[in-house]
């Protein structure tokens, strides 16, 4: 039985998008182990459209190694409990029995030559590696000795030869022909418990995941192996290559895990139906990939990827991990709405002046920004005793209180011995008379405001000599401040700039998987 869920992809959920029939399709399947009371079951991804379907069956008990027909349009796993290799159509009808041998049988690894119409598979019970004709269902046990716990398994499609990891007493990988000829050991040494191997046909490359806590890999004549990524405590599981990407997951980890070939760049993709991570595939059923895009391309005409933070996908053009700042959609093609700006376009513009819009990528504001407010975007009000564009310092105003943080002037009037427009030129005199005037409503002084000045002037020409001597002698103390270091006011402000969650690697282990020993790994 299937169901439909929406695919949460981390670091920006995307949006289900229409796809043309023209446009290039990307599909995953995953086996799911289960746990607690979720049953296991098999999920079909379909990331051109952006969401998932999951079949469930009496018979998917411990699903592991999962492949796909493109042909026969049949999805074909192996089940150790059940001890057999099985198929369904893709909607999970007409389950089939493929392989079923003995009580000792173990089937594990799996792949697919569709255009062969043969099906390989390993079984870890018997030591065997066996042929299906799927066709005829005919199957034919081609390799028989020398193997000690062989587990996944690729088929090189276009030369007709198998890849293949034994990790018994002694890890290798080996190749052979279709018919278990040709046989030979490409790597015995520097591995320790590999699990599955997947194939890049254009390059040549092997890959393969180990649960010892890395993703090694080699040429297939057994040149120039090194390490990809290397994480320790982590048990890798299965792994998949397509389009210039590996997909793995992690055993009894509910995340489909993505990176580049050269471990730089990766991605989660996570959904909430998706318990206990397995075997997984990645295909296309429309787009060649013999002829890959180069990096930054993308589809059938290997147009331009959007602006993806981290990794696009070749196939749909997908950004895998969201957009740069300032881009937002599933292909990040779309700028940010005027008004917003940085990542996925939640930051709101502020305090432009002018009217002006910020740069939708960085949040600037091109016209500066309004009076009272400073920072690159504008967003940091002048903190007290400072007021304008520049937060220049306040005069000193009456009773000490900041000045209007926009005109800079004093509402209240100067403090003792000082004047000017903004209260910032210093005076001499100590009297409230010399630093403001009392208007009537018409504007004229009063007349005890002129009586006072005259009465001043006259007391001026008295005591200028006296006035000038103590000027020389001690210079009056100055009261408030017109420098503020406004560098300072700020500092304690800065936040140091950290990045997100969206490129280290988490694990979220669940307790148990369903049905299954920690014999598997």
């Amino acid at each position: 039985m299937a169901s439909v869920n929406p695919l949460c992809v981390l670091l920006g959920v995307l949006t289900t998008v229409a796809s043309s029939k023209e446009s290039p399709k990307l599909v995953i399947l995953l086996s799911d182990l289960g746990r607690d009371l979720q049953p296991a079951s098999i999920h079909t991804i379909h990331l051109h459209h952006l969401n998932l379907s999951t079949i469930t069956s009496p018979h998917l008990i411990s699903p592991m190694a999962i492949d796909f027909d493109k042909v026969g349009e049949h999805i074909y796993w192996t089940d150790i409990t059940m001890k057999q290799v099985r198929r369904a159509d893709t909607d999970g009808g007409q389950t089939q029995v493929i392989s079923q041998r003995h009580t000792t049988s173990s089937p594990v690894g799996l792949t697919v030559d569709s255009i062969a119409r043969q099906l390989f598979y390993t079984d870890d019970g018997e030591d065997i590696i066996v042929s299906v004709h799927l066709n005829t269902l005919v199957s034919t046990t081609i390799i028989d000795s020398g193997l000690d716990k062989p587990r996944g398994i690729a088929a090189d499609t276009r030369d007709r030869r198998l890849y293949w990891v034994d990790r018994g007493s002694t890890s290798k990988i080996e190749t052979s022909d279709y018919m278990g000829d040709q046989r030979k050991t490409l790597v015995s040494s520097d591995l320790h418990f590999p699990y599955d191997i997947t194939l890049d046909e254009n390059t040549g490359r092997l890959y393969w995941a180990d649960t010892a806590g890395y993703i090694g890999s080699v040429l297939v004549d057994g040149s120039d192996m090194k390490k990809v990524l290397t994480q320790s405590g982590t048990k890798f599981f299965f792994i998949s290559y397509f389009n210039g990407l590996l997909y793995y997951t992690v055993f009894q980890n509910d995340t489909i895990n993505i990176i580049s070939t050269d471990g730089i760049y990766w991605a989660p993709l996570k959904a909430s139906t998706i318990q206990s991570c397995a075997g997984i595939h990645v295909y296309s059923p429309n787009y060649n990939n013999s002829a890959p895009c180069t990096d930054g391309h993308y589809g059938h005409k290997c147009e331009p990827c959007g602006h993806c933070a981290y990794i696009c996908e070749k196939t749909t053009g997908l950004c895998y991990g969201g957009c740069s700042p300032g881009y937002k959609g599933d292909n990040c093609t779309q700028v940010c709405p005027p008004g917003s700006y940085g990542d996925d376009c939640a930051a709101a513009c502020s305090n432009c002046n002018n009217g002006s819009v910020c740069n939708p990528v960085t949040g600037q504001c091109p016209d500066g920004c309004l009076r009272g407010w400073r920072g690159a975007n504008c967003d940091i009000e002048c903190p007290s005793n400072t007021y304008g564009a520049a937060c220049a310092a306040c005069g000193v105003c009456a009773g000490g209180v900041s000045c209007d943080n926009v005109s800079g002037l004093c509402d209240a009037g100067c403090d003792t011995g000082w004047t000017g427009e903004k209260c910032d030129t210093e005076i001499d005199g100590t009297t409230a008379e010399n630093q403001t005037f009392n208007h009537n409503a018409d504007g004229i002084p009063r007349t005890g405001t002129l009586i006072g000045i005259a009465t001043a002037g006259i007391l001026f020409i008295v005591v200028v000599a006296a006035v000038a001597l103590c000027v020389l002698t001690k210079r009056r103390k100055r009261r408030g401040t017109a420098n503020v270091d406004t560098d300072a006011l700020y500092r304690d402000r800065k936040q140091p700039v950290t990045m997100g969650d969206n490129n280290r690697m988490s694990n979220k282990g669940v307790s148990s998987v369903h049905i299954l020993s920690q014999d598997v790994i």
